[in-house]
């Protein structure tokens, strides 16, 4: 018998505001086999969006339309942007890029804006009158209530017009390469993120907006937009920051790790080679400790760094030319224990991440076999 072994890297799981599922590829020689030097790879570049309500997902600069809670868009551009919208919800552009991968999974939270108020009637209203509550679903949404309190201050920018608004979300962006995270590195990451409108505004002295945080007591924050950084003041979970201006300002959670394990968990199949495709589940996602499970501000951050929460598998399908033989198609995934702690607090997450598989095809002949591999949802 001869076999023919093939092998490439074929997944990437991690990271919350986009998941990237990438593959690579490599020919590698065993002892008695005939070695495909270019492994072909025939995936369709594939986007999965998934929203927390119905929303419409469009491409931005390429044909694409489709509504509903989960969205799949194939044949995409190696990069690009789409738009996401729902009625009554903020909408968001996101950008993504395969790189050397076939595909990317985005998990989408879209929530209601605060209602406006005119700057005039908030700068002379009591204190807590621009919020997120009064008119708005954005708190329960969120589930951290925000206000501004302008203490006197008057907007000095007559440019920025408009009423007054505070709305909380969760931004998309990652300030961290995951991947790239060591023992004893320090990581600040927003899961939180308040936009305050009209954007460009400017105040006479700086304004407090407080955010009740549920759960966060404990952990250390700083709150930032550009190069100003804001140190908040703290009482349990209320968070207070003097901001000198209006715009999106990113709420940080500052972490440290302060232990990392890796280990490897294997897979295998077996199939007929004539079949010409074998599909392996894999898991995907993170696992964290209790007290992180029951804090709202941790499991925004752990989403956002890590992707979905809680364990579940996803399929991956790898593919050849189609011979008479046997094919055993094996996985090997990495898997990461973070150990962090931010002031008081420790968070504990374990993280399915990478996976590489390998072909081997045992045949009657020494004939060469081509494979691929692509990655499903």
């Amino acid at each position: 018998m001869k076999k023919n072994v093939l092998k490439f890297a074929s997944l990437a799981l991690g990271l919350c505001v986009a998941t990237a599922l990438t593959s690579c590829h490599s020919g590698e020689e065993q002892e008695e086999t005939t070695v495909v030097n270019n492994v072909i790879q025939l995936e369709t570049r594939t986007l999965f969006v998934h929203t927390n309500v119905s929303a419409t997902v469009q491409g931005v600069g390429f044909n694409f339309s489709k509504t509903g809670e989960n969205v799949e868009i194939t044949n995409a551009p190696a990069s690009g942007q789409f738009k996401v919208s729902a009625d009554g919800r903020q909408t968001k552009t996101i950008s993504f890029n395969f790189q050397d991968g076939a595909v990317l999974y985005f998990d989408i939270e879209l929530v209601s804006a605060g209602k406006g108020v005119p700057q005039a009637t908030a700068e002379a209203a009591p204190a807590g009158t621009v919020n997120n509550t009064d008119g708005s679903d954005n708190a329960e949404q969120t589930g951290v209530d925000a206000s501004i309190d302008f203490n006197g201050a008057t907007n000095t920018n007559a440019s920025a017009t408009g009423d007054y608004s505070i709305t909380v979300f969760t931004p998309d962006a990652t300030n961290t390469s995951v991947d790239g995270i060591k023992k004893n590195d320090k990581v600040a990451e927003a899961p939180l993120a308040i936009e305050c409108k009209p954007d460009g505004a400017v105040f006479s002295s700086p304004i407090k907006v407080s955010l009740n945080i549920p759960g966060s007591a404990g952990y250390e924050f700083n709150v930032k937009n550009g190069n100003d950084v804001v140190i908040p003041a703290r009482d349990g979970d209320k968070l207070t920051a003097d901001i000198p201006h209006f715009s999106v300002w990113d709420v940080l959670l500052v972490i440290t790790c302060g232990d990392l394990t890796t280990t490897t968990k294997e897979y295998e199949t077996v199939a007929a080679a004539s079949d010409g495709k074998a599909t392996l589940k894999v898991d995907y996602g993170y696992e964290a400790d209790e007290q992180t499970k029951n804090s709202l501000i941790a499991k925004k951050l752990l989403k956002k760094m890590f992707g979905r929460e809680n364990t579940e598998q996803v399929s991956k399908t790898v593919a050849w030319e189609k011979v008479d033989g046997t094919a055993t198609v094996k996985a090997s995934q990495v898997v990461k224990t973070y150990k962090f702690n931010s002031a008081q607090k420790n968070l504990e997450v374990t993280v399915y991440g990478k996976v590489t598989t390998s072909v081997s095809i045992e045949t009657t002949t020494p004939e060469e076999v081509k494979t691929h591999g692509g990655g499903s949802n």
